[in-house]
């Protein structure tokens, strides 16, 4: 799906936070990328997020707008043995991460895409290719 080089991106929760917040950076990165994919655990991540707010309908309005200026990673039998082989390597490691970056980093491994983040737990994955913005 991605060629080296290109700007075609898988986000991380904490960049679609940011963007919502009104952060320009952000949104003119994401306005210069090729294609932008949201990851399915991103956009569960997401929907808790307002279910938990006090302005849910605010944040259900932008949560609607954005999945029309991106397309959702779903998961796959592909993207379920990518996440084991993540998941045990971390445990090998010892140096557990949050669950639902596991699915995240795996469907970018999938897709070979880089995962646009904050997250600097990311980087004890092997071969995720991973972009900070």
């Amino acid at each position: 799906m991605k060629t080296i080089g290109s700007s075609t991106y898988a986000l991380d929760t904490n960049i679609v936070i940011d963007l919502f917040k009104g952060r320009r950076d952000i949104a003119d990165k994401i306005d210069a990328a090729q294609k932008v994919y949201l990851p399915i655990p991103t956009l569960a991540e997401l929907y808790l997020g307002a279910e938990n707010s006090l302005r849910k309908a605010h944040h259900l309005e932008q949560i609607s707008a954005f999945l029309k200026l991106t397309e959702v990673l779903n998961t796959s039998h592909r993207t379920a043995e990518l996440y084991s082989v993540l998941k045990a390597h971390l445990r090998r490691q010892g140096t557990p991460i949050p669950e639902n970056d596991i699915w995240i980093a795996a469907l970018a491994k999938e897709h070979d895409l880089p995962v646009i983040t904050r997250d600097k737990h990311f980087k004890n994955l092997p071969g995720l290719q991973i972009v900070e913005w």
